[in-house]
């Protein structure tokens, strides 16, 4: 008879790195067990995504053979897919039903309150200051490109947060507790090491509490430990997030991207002159964040693309992979699934999309320049149903779209309304970028409906 441990066993062989402790408690091992279905999800994706999936976000038991086991970390290894692990609410401590009030309570507001607090002491970062400190092991040259050798130590990615504290409060749950209880063989760390965490962009706009992630940062960039836990901090700049704006004449902020919630925010605050010196400091930080980032000489990270094939065909040099219009490439362009070759005709900020093939082209160009050839990309930018899709016909070079919010404001034409908590770890980032594993967990809907109304920072400050 097969019991629940043995599927616990199997799946910890699968994925090589089965969670021991999620978030916030210790994790019941149960929470990662193995699956091999790729069942289709209620919001219409295709469950796994593309990718070798191990756990079920139930919590429930999974009547997985040995066999198929195998042969998903088989199949998955093949393809040098990531492999999918599902962890469960009660493992992660998250609240049985009726219970999200009093988890709100003690998770969500004490941690609000005290980015409140920081808010109001009005000591805000030099942002251009703050660069070195976000690549503390490479270069950065501000509002361009980063180069970063980041060792082989557990890097976690984050995608586009989208104004979602929730999201990005249980993402720094899981990742540090994960990093911290495993053992070292195993891709632990050690007490005293923070964990690495390297955001896509797109901080701002759409959900409720940009404020809180846009004070988290800045605090945590400034060496603010909250609970106890430090973070190594990496970040590129998200078309949103270049979209914020001041208007000196008119003395408020707009954005040119829609949709777009946090100038609004900024406007209407009670204690207009303190959120006004405070998104001040937010649109200096965006202009100083990069666009791009190669890693280790692996691995490519951007919010959008790479440069559209017509500009790509005009690339000689370093100088022209950084370009203004190449700039904008990585903020703004898209990559299609389903064409070798894209749009024709760059349209800047709206349309730089391109295939697979000019994808291809456009990496040999960047290996020839520098001398190393990626073998993996990671980038946000396109939101998708399950928060994240690895790009199969990219096979040159490897592609992950990730996103981490959830709540989809776009409408029923974008997916369901909720989405999973989402972020991948490179559990080798220097030696093998393709050892991915992507965590995913779904939340109670009356957890993120009460998150999502609680008010902002923004609103809770007074002159």
């Amino acid at each position: 008879m097969q019991t629940k441990k043995d599927t616990t066993d199997r799946a910890d062989r699968t994925t090589g790195h089965a969670t021991d402790r999620a978030a916030g408690r210790a994790a019941d091992p149960r929470a990662a067990r193995s699956r091999s279905d790729g069942a289709d999800r209620s919001d219409g994706s295709d469950g796994a995504d593309g990718a070798g999936r191990a756990g079920g976000a139930d919590g429930t038991s999974a009547a997985t053979s040995t066999s198929a086991a195998t042969s998903t970390s088989a199949s998955a290894a093949a393809a040098r897919a990531p492999v999918v692990i599902d962890l469960s609410g009660a493992a992660l401590g998250l609240p049985a039903p009726g219970g999200e009030r009093e988890w709100v309570a003690q998770n969500f507001l004490p941690l609000q309150r005290e980015l409140g607090s920081w808010l109001r002491a009005g000591v805000f970062p030099d942002c251009a200051a703050q660069m070195p400190r976000l690549f503390p092991q490479g270069r950065v040259d501000a509002g361009k490109t980063a180069v970063c050798d980041t060792g082989d130590a557990p890097l976690w990615f984050i995608g586009d947060l989208h104004g979602d504290f929730l999201a990005l409060l249980l993402a720094l749950n899981l990742a540090h507790t994960y990093d911290h209880s495993l053992p070292a063989e195993r891709g632990g760390l050690a007490a005293s090491v923070p964990s690495n965490l390297f955001f896509l962009g797109d901080f701002i706009d759409e959900g409720p509490h940009a404020a809180e992630i846009m004070a988290w940062l800045f605090a945590s960039c400034m060496g603010r430990a909250f609970g106890g836990r430090r973070f190594s901090i990496m970040a590129l700049l998200g078309n949103h997030d270049e979209g914020l704006a001041y208007d000196e004449g008119l003395r408020g902020f707009w954005s040119y991207v829609s949709p777009a919630n946090f100038f609004t925010q900024l406007n209407t605050s009670p204690d207009y002159a303190l959120a006004s010196a405070f998104g001040r400091a937010v649109c200096a930080f965006f202009r100083n964040l990069p666009r791009m980032a190669l890693l280790n000489n692996n691995t490519l990270a951007v919010h959008g693309g790479v440069p559209h094939a017509e500009l790509t065909a005009t690339i000689r040099n370093a100088a022209d992979l950084e370009s203004a219009d190449a700039l904008t490439d990585y903020t703004w362009g898209r990559l299609l699934e389903d064409r070798p070759d894209g749009i024709p005709g760059r349209r800047a900020k709206t349309g730089a999309a391109i295939g697979w093939r000019e994808f291809d082209r456009f990496i040999e160009v960047f290996a020839r320049i520098k001398g190393a050839k990626p073998r993996l990309l990671l980038r946000g930018h396109d939101h998708k149903p399950r928060n994240f899709k690895w790009l199969e016909r990219y096979e040159n070079c490897r592609v992950l779209t990730l996103n981490n919010f959830t709540v989809n404001e776009r409408g029923p034409k974008a997916g369901g309304r909720y989405r999973p908590v989402t972020l991948a770890r490179l559990n080798r980032p220097q030696s093998d970028p393709l050892d991915i594993h992507v965590f995913q967990f779904d939340l109670p809907s009356a957890l993120i409906e009460h998150c999502h109304h609680l008010p902002s920072i923004l609103e809770n400050i007074a002159p």
